[in-house]
C-alpha cells in the first residue's frame, strides 16, 4: 500500500495542511504565565494538550478556561480544525524548548518532516484493526491519543495498568517514549485527525483507524 493511501490522504492534502501549521507556529506567542498552584513545567504542551481534547472532555475551572491551562489568558475555543492546529503549533514550540534545552537546535522544516514521516507509519484503513476503538469516543480516539502524549508524565491522569485515563485503545498499545518523540508522535496524530475530518468534510466515508508506530 503506498505511503499516501496508508495514510488515508493525499501528499497534496498533507502538504497544505503542513503550510497552514508553520503559519500558526510562526505566529504563536505566549501570553503571561499562571502565578498560581496550577502545574506549568512544560506550559507549551500542556496548551496542546487543551486544545488537543475535545471540548467535551476538557476539565474546565470558574473563569472558564481548562484546569490545565497554564496561562493567565489566552485561551478561546473555536472551530476545531482551527484548535488541531493551534495545539500542533503548541507541539512544535514545545520540542524546540525541550531540544533547547539539551544544547540542540532543530530546524522547524526537520520536525515538520519527522512528524509528517511518523504520520504515515501510524494510520492504516483495516477493518477489525485491533488498535480500533469501541468506546462511545472512537470518532475522537486519535485526538484523544494526541492529547495523551502531548500531556507531560507528571499531568497525565492514569487509571489501571498505569494506562492513561484518556487513552482510547487497549492498554497494551499505550508505551511511553522519548518525550521529544511523544511531542512529535502527538503532532502526528492531530494531524492524521484533521485530515480525517477534512475528508469527512469533502463528503469522504473512508474509515479511519490508527496506532501509534515509531521508528527506530
Amino acid at each position: 500500500m503506498a505511503a499516501s493511501a496508508a495514510a488515508g490522504g493525499t501528499d497534496q492534502q498533507r502538504a497544505l495542511i503542513l503550510d497552514e501549521i508553520a503559519e500558526v507556529r510562526s505566529h504563536l506567542t505566549d501570553p503571561p504565565r499562571v502565578t498560581s498552584s496550577v502545574p506549568s513545567e512544560e506550559p507549551r504542551a500542556l496548551a496542546a494538550a487543551c486544545y488537543a481534547l475535545p471540548s467535551y472532555a476538557r476539565e474546565m475551572n470558574r473563569q472558564g478556561t481548562p484546569r490545565l491551562w497554564p496561562f493567565d489568558s489566552g485561551y478561546a475555543e473555536g472551530l476545531r480544525r482551527d484548535e488541531l492546529l493551534l495545539a500542533i503549533g503548541y507541539l512544535i514550540a514545545a520540542f524546540e524548548d525541550q531540544a533547547l534545552d539539551a544544547g540542540h537546535l532543530v530546524e522547524r522544516p526537520i520536525i515538520l518532516r519527522r512528524i509528517c514521516q511518523l504520520r504515515t507509519e501510524l494510520v492504516g484503513p483495516t477493518p477489525g484493526d485491533p488498535s480500533r476503538s469501541n468506546r462511545s469516543s472512537a470518532l475522537d480516539a486519535l485526538a484523544f491519543t494526541g492529547a495523551c502524549y502531548a500531556l507531560p508524565v507528571y499531568a497525565r491522569e492514569l487509571g489501571r495498568h498505569a494506562v492513561p485515563l484518556f487513552w482510547p485503545w487497549p492498554r497494551g498499545l499505550y508505551v511511553q517514549h522519548d518525550r521529544g518523540v511523544e511531542l512529535q508522535l502527538s503532532a502526528a496524530m492531530l494531524l492524521a485527525e484533521i485530515e480525517r475530518q477534512d475528508r469527512l468534510a469533502a463528503g469522504s466515508k473512508v474509515a479511519l483507524t490508527a496506532a501509534p508506530g515509531v521508528s527506530r
